[in-house]
């Protein structure tokens, strides 16, 4: 397509996309939508081929076909479509008639943070932003508008799920009214609209996603989700098929060393890990993995020499803060291990899991009142978490305590 630039942009508002970290003594892991910002390979990049995944561990299991992620139910449809056809309608532009279902939608919409196809997302009324992405592609292709994917950068979202760490980056759509070729030759919209969960205005946009990229992340997204539910055989068959519609997917390519590494098969896991970090020479988290096993199997000589590799990526530092801080735990070094809690708080201050962990190291470390404050504060982050409760338990475990001390 030629050339376009947007010169008008409103905004229909209401979030998400993700990368997991393997914590604890396992592996680090990343994925969801995708990975950071979409990596491509350059020119010079090494051409080796794929690696061979085991078979033996994994049962594949049939999945839904990319079409069917936007495919929405007869019913779906013909509400949808009574409001676009509306008489009282046909004055607004299809775009902006696309916006305000969706605004009317959105009303309704609850954030999750589990990723659906655009049918299951309607019907729940809930998701996370790649399954509103979905919902607005649907409603785009029964209208017939032009649609765009976009990837932005903001502080990322992080959750704990068992062990493994799930950071979550933003996606969003936006939708066109029809191009107009400039003078210039440039093709241009004279209105567009960014639909999301929240307003994105002060985000830096990262890169616009292909389709093919873009249902590519609906089944890394649901690999990693299988992944953190224990659910290898689904994990392992979302992440092939992944990495069969963009075989450079980050994410997919990522999970399934997790996976490999999980089931006992280092030797497949290391030749992944060696495979991605070939493939996104500037992302640490194939190099992290690698690391992990290379400890576990007490090679350090390549440990060191991978562990100077990781130093010199300007990569994420918040699973190597809370690694550092339960290792440090396990020595009793609980200074220690408080103030690596306090590094990955810096990050992901939204992380009530961080803030217990801070909590108990403060607590073994006889600071009971930097523990209380931990405490008040993983009750405050984890406000509708079941966790909540068991910190306030331990909150009143700790009261308790003092007051006979006290006493």
């Amino acid at each position: 397509m030629p050339k376009r630039r947007n010169t008008s942009y409103s905004s229909v508002y209401r979030h998400f996309f993700r990368h997991i970290f393997l914590l604890g003594m396992a592996t680090t892991l990343i994925a969801c939508v995708s990975h950071a910002p979409v990596s491509r390979p350059t020119e010079g990049q090494s051409k080796t081929a794929l690696p061979t995944f085991n078979q033996q561990l994994f049962t594949e299991i049939s999945l839904i076909e990319p079409g069917a992620i936007t495919s929405l139910s007869a019913p779906q449809k013909a509400h949808f479509l009574n409001y676009f056809n509306a008489p009282i309608n046909q004055q607004t532009p299809p775009h902006e008639r696309v916006a305000n279902y969706l605004g009317i939608i959105l009303d309704q919409f609850k954030y999750s943070e589990k990723t659906l196809t655009a049918e299951k997302a309607l019907q729940s009324m809930s998701g996370n932003c790649l399954s509103l992405v979905l919902v607005t592609d649907a409603f785009a292709k029964l209208s017939g508008i032009n649609i765009e994917y976009q990837l932005l950068e903001q502080n990322p979202v992080y959750s704990l799920d068992n062990d493994l760490l799930i950071r979550s980056d933003h996606m969003r759509s936006v939708i066109h009214g029809p191009w107009v070729e400039s003078a210039e030759g440039a093709f241009r919209s004279n209105s567009s609209i960014r639909i999301d969960y929240f307003q994105t205005d002060g985000l830096s946009y990262i890169d616009q996603i292909p389709s093919h990229e873009k249902d590519s992340m609906y089944y890394s997204n649901k690999a990693v989700e299988y992944a953190a539910e224990r659910q290898y055989n689904l994990a392992f068959s979302h992440a092939k098929h992944a990495l069969s519609i963009n075989p450079n997917s980050l994410s997919a390519l990522n999970t399934l060393g997790i996976l490999h590494r999980r089931l006992g098969d280092n030797v497949t896991a290391e030749s992944i890990y060696q495979y991605g970090s070939q493939r996104h020479p500037s992302k640490a988290i194939f190099l992290r993995n690698l690391s992990t096993i290379l400890k576990s199997e007490k090679r350090f000589e390549e440990l060191a020499a991978v562990s100077e590799e990781i130093k010199k990526l300007n990569s994420n530092k918040l699973a190597e803060f809370i690694r550092a801080g339960q290792e440090a735990e396990q020595q009793q070094d609980y200074g220690v291990a408080v103030l690596n809690y306090r590094r990955a708080l810096a990050i992901a201050p939204d992380l009530h899991e961080l803030h217990l962990y801070s909590a108990v190291a403060n607590f073994k470390n006889g600071a009971n009142v930097s523990a209380e404050k931990d405490f008040f504060r993983a009750i405050k982050t984890a406000e509708n978490d079941p966790a909540k409760k068991l910190y306030e338990k331990k909150l009143t475990a700790l009261q308790s305590s003092q007051s006979r001390k006290e006493y």
